[in-house]
Parts: structure tokens; sequence; C-alpha cells
């Protein structure tokens, strides 16, 4: 843990000057900076490491939790359980939360449970008609006093792969927010049809290239195929992850009862420790690098701001009551005319981001349009185990549907490959860069806009303006900060990561899309075609089992691709709902990020004017206050900068 510890210490270091700053803006009263250094504050503060386990029933998935933790956490059962998301978190009490889904839009207040209730929330019901109840629980949070979960590590467990389209993508809506994905396999049984899928589509393909492997039950394979198994294991995964130190062979049942039972030699022969180790290096150095200094970075930007208004309001202190009201009474026309250069610039906005979402539902269009033609292909050319043998009426309705059901699972991995190769290729490409193209369309008169508001500034403080007063940010990285701090919040943050450039806010609006696109994969294949019965009527065919397969999948071709032409209009109109939505986001960053501009420089003015008018005094008094703060900022400057350079290096 010793990892752990040394991150923490640089955490409590930013902690530090963030709360070193905090008296100095509640000083200066300019709620924007405030409101910066709270999404600064709020990032550091509540960030932990998401470690999310992912696998299918029956690969061993509770235990290995379990086994991290050190204590029997969550229920594990001999059918598959995991309905909703499981949070596993630091609580110095045992407890359990549930967070219930939305009803008619709205949040609905989270209800605290037993940990002991548990399992009556979480795992998955059968309804009268056999199928599985719909949870109307999101996701859990369980709060345990656990030595790993102390170390701001929470531990995700996922619902089941390969169980239900609904749950699945559950799953895979949270796969963007892991700092470390951990799928567990079974070392007697490497690699399901299902679990290539997932390898394929959502490992690599989501560009997930850290990824943990873990195959339990390697004491279950005979020692004398071990060392074939874990090679034969290695060398299929080696397409997935190009690090070293990413698969192990564990017996994750052994390592719960050795740290259960204080049995060392057990916790030793699980072969779970040098996984413990590695994935603690990556959290603490590479994923918690990122964790320090991009909030580093933006409390950089904060103090440029905080200098940059001690000395405008500085300059407005200078001036008598009378000559500040004049001047600011003068400034109302150039500030109305910022105003409407806003309104202009979004409007510009909201034609570029149009077009974008025209652009994306033609291409979204012309994919699932496509698609439906290459079907009727790709069922022809499957393979199949299942075959229809000699046409026997007590068996025909038996072999078909075991020939239904391969070829759909076969068609859904060729389908969620095909969409997930469109939404990286060609979906996520296109917004993220249209998006960027914004820069070319409206940086320069953003850059104009923001000059005009920093004249404004200067000219009300009666003092020069500085050869620079942002510290080499553009106007448009200034408007960006603003808007992903007031609209983003902490979570975009650090998906944005260090530049606030429209690259960074691209990315950060981007992610959901891809379980929009795949859930339109498995939604579509998830629907009850009732192929079985369409070939039991299939009377006509011939008795040899060839000609017959062949006219069964043909049929079941054509079924399927009419149903996706069928379909395309819904499909494509749900999915433009998420892009137009996504795209709001950036509307709403570039518009809040001018507001606060804006309103930075009313706030600035009305102090002042506020301060002057209470006496001379009081207005001598603040002076001296505010050069106090301009030592502070410069005192936070430097120990910040070394602060980066050490996280930097």
């Amino acid at each position: 843990m010793d990892g752990f510890r040394a991150f923490e210490e640089r955490r409590g270091e930013l902690l530090e000057m963030i709360n070193r700053l905090r008296p100095v803006l509640d000083g200066i009263n300019v709620q924007e900076t405030v409101t910066k250094l709270d999404v600064v504050h709020g990032r550091v503060e509540s960030d932990t490491f998401k470690v999310m386990i992912v696998g299918e029933f029956n690969r061993g998935k509770s235990t290995v939790i379990n086994a991290l933790l050190g204590e029997r956490v969550l229920p594990s059962y001999a059918q598959p359980c995991t309905a909703i998301i499981n949070e596993v978190k630091w609580g110095e009490e045992r407890r359990a939360r549930l967070h219930p889904m939305p009803v008619n839009g709205q949040d609905v207040a989270p209800v605290d449970i037993g940990v002991d209730e548990l399992a009556d929330y979480v795992t998955i019901e059968d309804g009268e008609d056999g199928k599985p109840k719909s949870n109307p629980y999101a996701r859990a949070e369980v709060f345990w006093p656990l030595p790993l979960c102390e170390n701001r590590v929470e531990i995700i467990d996922s619902p089941g792969l390969n169980e239900a389209p609904k749950r699945e993508l559950i799953t895979l809506g949270y796969l963007d927010q892991a700092d470390a994905l951990v799928m567990v396999l079974m070392a007697t049984a490497p690699v399901s049809m299902s679990e290539q899928i997932f390898l394929d589509v959502h490992v690599r393909g989501g560009g997930h290239h850290d990824a943990f492997f873990l195959f339990t039950r390697i004491d279950d394979v005979p020692e004398a195929e071990r060392r074939d198994t874990v090679k034969s294991v290695r060398n299929r995964l080696s397409r997935y992850s190009t690090r070293e130190n990413r698969v192990y062979f564990v017996n994750a049942r052994g390592m719960l009862e050795g740290r259960i039972g204080q049995d060392r030699g057990l916790v030793e022969a699980s072969g779970m420790v040098p996984f413990e180790a590695e994935l603690e290096r990556f959290l603490v150095n590479e994923r918690g690098h990122v964790k320090v200094l991009v909030p580093a970075l933006r409390l950089r930007n904060v103090l440029t701001d905080a200098r940059r208004s001690i000395e405008t309001q500085q300059g407005m202190l200078q001036q008598s009551a009378t000559e500040l009201r004049r001047a600011y009474d003068a400034q109302q026309g150039p500030l109305q005319q910022v105003e409407q250069r806003r309104r202009l610039i979004m409007s510009r906005v909201d034609t570029h981001l149009r077009d974008i979402a025209d652009e994306a539902s033609a291409r979204a269009r012309k994919f699932y349009r496509q698609t439906a033609n290459d079907i009727e292909q790709w069922v022809l050319e499957i393979p199949l185990e299942s075959k229809l043998k000699a046409f026997n009426p007590r068996t025909k309705s038996a072999q078909a549907a075991a020939v239904q059901a391969e070829l759909s699972e076969k068609l859904s991995a060729k389908l969620q490959e095909a969409s997930a190769g469109w939404q990286e290729t060609e979906l996520r490409t296109l917004i993220e860069e249209r998006v960027e193209d914004l820069r070319g369309e409206i940086g320069e008169d953003l850059t104009e806009l923001i000059d005009r508001v920093d004249a404004i500034r200067y000219e009300l403080a009666a003092i020069p303006r500085p050869a620079s007063v942002d510290d080499g940010a553009s106007g448009v990285e200034r408007v960006l900060a603003a808007g992903i701090g007031a609209v983003l919040g902490g979570p975009g943050l650090g998906i944005a990561g260090a530049n606030f450039g429209f690259k960074g806010v691209a990315k950060a609006v981007v992610p959901t899309l891809g379980v929009v696109v795949l859930g339109a994969a498995l939604g579509f294949t998830a629907f009850p075609v009732i192929l079985a019965m369409l070939a039991v009527n299939l009377v006509g065919v011939a008795i040899q089992g060839g000609s017959a397969e062949k006219a069964l999948k043909a049929r079941i071709a054509t079924e399927y691709a009419n149903r996706l032409r069928d379909q395309t209009d819904e499909i494509v109109t749900d999915l433009i709902a998420e892009v137009k939505g996504q795209l709001d986001k950036v509307h709403e960053v570039i518009d809040q990020g001018v507001e606060a501009e804006v309103r930075s420089v009313r706030q600035e003015a009305e102090n002042a004017l506020a301060r002057r008018e209470a006496g001379e005094a009081d207005t001598e008094a603040t002076l001296r206050v505010f050069t106090g703060y301009s030592h502070t900022i410069n005192a936070l400057d430097e120990d910040l900068a070394e602060f980066i350079k050490r996280v930097t290096v």
C-alpha cells in the first residue's frame, strides 16, 4: 500500500494549496473564480480509483471481488445474480444504499438498507412468465471498512456479460468511467464466443489497452496441462494488450479463504498477490498521475484569474466612488455590445452543431441500411455447429431452434463488431473532428470577444493593461475552462484532460454515444423473431440437411435484414436524439464560458463600488488586504509550479 500512501500525500498537498487559496477568493468575492475553485476542490476531494470487474456468469467474478476485499462482501450464487451495478466503497460502518431508477425523468431519493438485505435487492428475480423481472434500482453503494477501499479504491461489480441485453448495457455504460478494467475468465474454459465478442468490441475496439485479465480456477486444470494452457491463453490475448503483467492465473477462492483465515500460505499460493501489486502500481503511477496533474493545472488557471481580479479591483479602489461610478456607467454600452456579439457567436455555434447532427443522422442511416444489405451475406457465410439432419417431423422444430439460436448469437457478434467499428471510425471521429472545427469557425471571434472584455476590465481599473493577462491561455481556452467547470463539473474536468480546447470538450461529451450504438445492435438481435416457428413451417425444403440448412439460413437472413430495415428510422431517431443531447452540452460550455467572463467584470466593478462607497478608511484597509492576497497568490504560484514539476517528472 506504499504507492497509495504516496498518492495520498500528493493529494493532500494539492488540497492544502486549495485551502490556502480559499480565503483569498472569499475576500476577492468574484463568484466565477470561486466556482472554478469549487470544481477543482470537488474533483480532488471526491475522486477515487474505480476498478471495474467484468465477466460472464460462473467465472468467479464475485469471488475475485471478495478476495480483493478480504471478506465475503458481495453475494455469490450458483446462478446469474447481479442485476445492477454494485459499487463497494470505504465506510466506517457497514451499510448499503440503493439508487432507484429515475421516474419520469426525475431523480428519486436513495434508500438506505442493511448490508444483510443487499441480496434481496441486487439479484436477478424471475417473473411469473419465467423471464427476469426488471430491477427498479440503477445501482447500489456498499460501504465497508476495508483496507483496500480506505486507499480511495472503489470496486465496481457489474452485471454479468451475455446474460441479458439491458443488463449488459448497464455494464457498458460504466466502462468509460473505470480507471482499471479487470476481466474475469475461467482457466478451464477459455475463451467463449461471447467473451471473444466483448474482447473485440469493447476491450480492443473501446481502446482499453490497459485491461487486466484474471483466469480463475487454475487449480482445476490438471498440473500436467497448466503450462500449455497458460501459453495458449497468453497467445490468444496478446492482440488485446501490448503491456506486460496483464494476464494472471489465480485461485481466487484460495485467496479469500487465506485472508479470512489469515493463512499466508494460501494467500501466496493463490497467484493474486502479483496482480494486486501491478494493479496498485498502475493506479498510482499512471491513473494517479492524471488525478493530481489535471487539477493542479486547473488550479494554476484559477490563480491567474485571482491575480487578474486583485490587480483590477485594486485599480478601481484607487478611484473615487464618483469616478468609478461614471466609468462603470460608461461601460454599460460596450458590455451590452459584448452580449450582442455573444448571441451572434452562439447562433453560429448552433448552426454548426445542427450540421453535425444532420451529418451524423445521414451517416447512421447509411450505415444501418448497408448493414441490412450485409446481413443476408453474413448469415449465409456463418459456419454452424448446429445442423439440420434428416427432415424428421418430430425433431425439426428443435433442430431449427438450435440453428436459429446459434445464428442469433453469431449474428449478434457481427452486428456489435460492425456497430463498434462504425462508432469508432465514423461517428466518434465525425463528432470530435467537427466539434474541434469550431475553433476555426468561431475561435477568432471568441478571442476578440475576450480581448474586448479584458479591455473593459482594465479601462474600469484605469491602469495599463499588461502584455499578457492570462499566462498564455488563449481567449478560447479561458472560455472553455470556465464553461467546462460550470457545465460538466468534476467528471468533465477529468475527461477533458489537461488542456481546455475544443478537442477536450469533444472527448468529454462523446463517450455515452458508444453505449447507444451498441444498444441498438444488442436490442435488435434480442427481438423475438420467432424463427423457430418459421423453421417448422419450412415444409417445402429438401430432406437432406445441407439444403434444408441453406434454405433456413436464407429465410432467417431475409427476416433479420427486413427487420433491421423496418427499424432503421427508430434506431437512428434514438441515436441522433442522444447526439443532439451531447452537442447541447458543447453549446452550453461555450455560452456559460463567455457569460462567466462578463459576469466577473460586472462583479469586480460592483464590489469595488460597494467598498469605495463604504468610506475611505475601509477602502485603505481593503487595499492592504489585497496586497496580502497578492503575496499569497505569488507564494502559491511558486509552490504549485514546483508541485507540477515533481508530478510531471
